[in-house]
């Protein structure tokens, strides 16, 4: 939440000229007591705001202008935890009340609503944790059960669904593998689906792991007790949520440091701060690079000769003495450098290269992770949608530099929860969208500033209407042009731009 209100778009949730004047409105309720003629005034004033306020919601909900919430169990009760109260106050003031002190006791509650929903979720807090913890035992008695089962862990500031991803389907060739669901890799997600989805004769149990706070991943591992662990990178993604990057290494080092001194750690050496980690390590452990000339030490997997085809990617996998030529429908060098630390962990549980390299040849790219679609007025479609961390956007544009096409397009949600880092960071990327992109269009207004300055030679539009994205989109899209969703893009443009070209 703290996070959410640092972005200049969520403080004007508070600093915009209606709450300004819902405030000063509320002030003047102090005059129904002093002049009688302002409560006349008072009540039509309010009541004419509230009918115009509820005509414009109802409008946008008509027009489909609102982003439709997800009503999780927890969502559902912090609804009704919140509106109750309101509810019950406002019907007493109803029946106890002028109609002018109700107006202004409507007024108050509508002003502080934000604080009441986050007392709820406070209180709430103490409740939740002690049933997590709950299910947490049960899910961590249930794992002990499952003698013959091995744990493998991934953690990293990016990265970390694709390994897991691409290494359950390299193991699932040979073993019974079970993966957690999709982006479930919080304690009680992982819980949750030991729980209630985790097979009884799976052989494999690769574990995403994600955390928001230091100690997250280490009650992860306590839960399901891996034996591999893999760092894919460390990066600032969610450094306002964790305070400093120091926290973010501590954080994900947990998994290195929950693993059996018989363990396996698996570290990206591409990147500065778990090749550090890896330097410190002490029990087993594997490193990957992209090159070997890339890192101090020498990486027990690398790729070479990278070459983009029109069905995706090829590249020489150098595995100690041994060479394979690996072709993918993945998109990135980033792709190829998730795939050596997939391959890394599969060779050691007893694949051979070719029986891996057969296993990545039918290998597709997880949903919305730079998958190439066809797109409206003949137009090329990259979906990488699913979510974005600054090594990931700039991954993406460099896919999107080495297609060939006419124009090019990014359609962009700016990044969230990286503290300080965040201005830099989008300044950049908007070096990189100057070099790359024709348009950029933002759905968001955090930090287009720091994106339209660095990228002079590109448009750069601020549209947080998705109906006004399509409709801009729609009309200037050519035969050849390449467009690029890159982060949380909203539904509606992504089927927009891909359906109607289906139809």
């Amino acid at each position: 939440m703290r996070a959410h209100f640092e972005l200049v778009s969520s403080k004007k949730i508070f600093f915009n000229k209606l709450y300004a004047g819902k405030i000063m409105l509320l002030a003047s309720a102090s005059l129904l007591f002093f002049i009688d003629i302002w409560s006349f005034f008072f009540s039509v004033i309010t009541s004419l705001t509230y009918i115009t306020l509820g005509a414009r919601s109802a409008y946008a909900v008509y027009a489909k202008r609102l982003k439709e919430p997800v009503f999780t169990k927890k969502a559902i009760l912090i609804c009704g935890a919140s509106v109750a109260p309101l509810a019950i106050i406002s019907f007493l003031a109803f029946y106890k009340t002028s109609a002018e002190v109700f107006l202004a006791i409507v007024l108050f509650l509508d002003l502080t609503m934000p604080l009441i929903v986050s007392g709820v979720v406070g209180l709430l807090k103490y409740p939740g944790n002690f049933l997590k913890n709950k299910i947490m035992e049960k899910a961590a008695v249930r794992m002990q059960s499952m003698k013959n089962i091995l744990v493998i862990g991934v953690t990293g500031s990016y990265g970390k669904t694709s390994v897991k991803e691409f290494l359950s389907h390299m193991l699932s060739g040979k073993l019974k593998v079970a993966k957690t669901r999709e982006n479930c890799n919080s304690e009680i997600g992982v819980a949750n689906y030991v729980l209630k989805e985790l097979p009884q004769d799976t052989d494999i149990f690769v574990v995403e792991m994600g955390a928001y706070r230091a100690g997250e991943i280490k009650k992860i591992c306590a839960i399901v007790q891996p034996r591999i662990g893999i760092l894919t990178g460390i990066n600032e993604q969610h450094i306002s949520l964790f305070g400093s990057l120091d926290q973010i290494i501590k954080a994900k080092y947990e998994l290195i440091e929950s693993l059996p001194k018989h363990g396996l750690a698996i570290f990206n050496g591409e990147n500065d701060y778990t090749r550090t980690l890896y330097e410190k390590t002490r029990i087993p452990k594997r490193m990957y690079s992209l090159r070997t000339f890339s890192v101090s030490a020498k990486p027990d997997i690398a790729a070479e000769k990278i070459d983009f085809t029109k069905e995706g990617m090829r590249f020489l996998v150098r595995l100690g003495n041994k060479k394979e030529l690996f072709e993918t429908k993945l998109l990135g060098r980033h792709n190829v450098l998730n795939l050596l630390g997939a391959t890394l962990i599969a060779y050691g549980l007893g694949m051979t290269l070719e029986e891996i390299k057969e296993r990545v040849k039918t290998l597709d790219p997880p949903a919305h992770t730079l998958t190439v679609k066809s797109g409206i007025n003949d137009s090329t479609i990259i979906d990488d949608s699913y979510s974005a961390n600054p090594r990931g956007v700039m991954a993406a544009l460099d896919v999107l530099e080495s297609m060939k096409g006419n124009k090019k397009f990014l359609i962009m949600y700016p990044l969230i929860e990286l503290g300080a880092s965040a201005t830099h960071i989008h300044r950049r990327m908007g070096m990189r969208i100057n070099k790359i992109c024709d348009v950029c269009i933002l759905t968001s207004p955090d930090f287009s500033r720091e994106i339209r300055k660095n990228a002079p030679n590109t448009d750069v539009f601020t549209i947080r209407d998705p109906q006004v994205v399509i409709e801009k989109l729609v009309k200037n899209l050519k035969a050849g042009d390449i467009v690029l969703l890159e982060n949380r893009i909203p539904e509606k443009i992504k089927m927009a731009l891909i359906a109607a070209n289906a139809e």
